[in-house]
């Protein structure tokens, strides 16, 4: 074969081979799993054939899948909304790294991605705040609107989610049946000492509030609400078997705790013991209702 036909040879086997990695790019935004099978090709084919090592950069989640972290949006009160109402979010219930939590990552919230608060021509990426918990910057009117939560944290790796929340004119949660406030415990697991806290509004009224566990081991289960020594819940678990712990004792002292509450949002600590194992906690809600003081 002649110079010039090796030449062409070379030219054909390149654009193939770039005409590859195209493909497993395109594939990889989607599901990061095209990187590995890029990477052999840069580091091998391309090394033979004596050309510079093209730089693969990550693309699409796979980093923040590989990580442990996804974006989650939760709100309240739940889609459909009031017109005009306020709705207020977080991210609290987001899926953290390890030694990450929702006090180190960094959050920033675009609150309807059809408006370009920033004036920078792009409409979703505004920050229109940067609380991990935060609330509309304006009451929505009747219609449909998207939010969009992103996620960085400490080393950098970012993920974000987005919510679609419409309003309507039958909304009302107190008569509306099914809709519950999220509480921000599911997910965690908790040894025994364990504390968590969680926020509830001054005029809740945590009537058939709930926490439902997952237990590793046959135990004996005591909640103490408020981390003050007394316990305000204990029962028997199941290794593998779900349980729900409710009960008045739990409404009655989370009660007593907004009772003396100054703000309109109150920290309310739980401090779990378990004889043997550990509990995953499930989920922990409760219907969404106000009441008057």
């Amino acid at each position: 074969m002649n110079k010039k036909g090796v030449e062409a040879w070379l030219v054909t086997l390149l654009a193939l081979v770039f005409a590859a990695l195209t493909i497993i790019l395109v594939f990889s935004v989607s599901t990061g799993a095209g990187q590995g099978i890029a990477q052999v090709i840069n580091e091998k084919v391309l090394a033979r054939l004596q050309v510079s090592p093209i730089p693969i950069p990550g693309i699409g989640r796979a980093p923040a899948e590989e990580a442990g972290l996804a974006a989650r949006i939760s709100a309240m009160p739940h889609s459909p909304q009031c017109p005009f109402q306020p709705v207020k979010v977080t991210a609290a219930d987001s899926r953290f790294p390890e030694n990450e939590t929702v006090d180190t990552v960094n959050c920033f919230w675009d609150l309807d991605i059809e408006t370009d608060t920033n004036g920078d021509g792009i409409l979703n990426n505004d920050d229109d705040s940067t609380e991990c918990s935060t609330s509309t910057t304006a009451e929505p009117a009747l219609g449909n609107r998207t939010i969009r939560l992103s996620l960085v944290t400490s080393k950098g790796i970012s993920d974000f989610a987005t919510e679609k929340f419409n309003s309507t004119a039958f909304c009302a949660c107190d008569i509306r049946p099914g809709c519950t406030v999220t509480l921000g415990l599911k997910g965690n697991e908790v040894n025994t000492g364990d504390t968590l806290s969680i926020s509830v509004e001054k005029n809740w009224d945590v009537e058939d509030l709930q926490i439902k566990v997952l237990p590793s081991a046959d135990a004996r289960l005591i909640i103490d609400v408020g981390a003050d020594g007394v316990s305000d819940f204990a029962s028997n678990v199941t290794a593998g078997k779900e349980f729900v712990a409710q009960g008045q004792q739990l409404k009655t002292r989370i009660s007593a705790i907004q009772a003396v509450c100054e703000t309109s949002s109150c920290a309310v600590e739980m401090q779990f013991f378990i004889n043997n194992g550990f509990v995953q906690i499930l989920d922990a809600d409760m219907p969404y209702n106000t009441r008057l003081f």
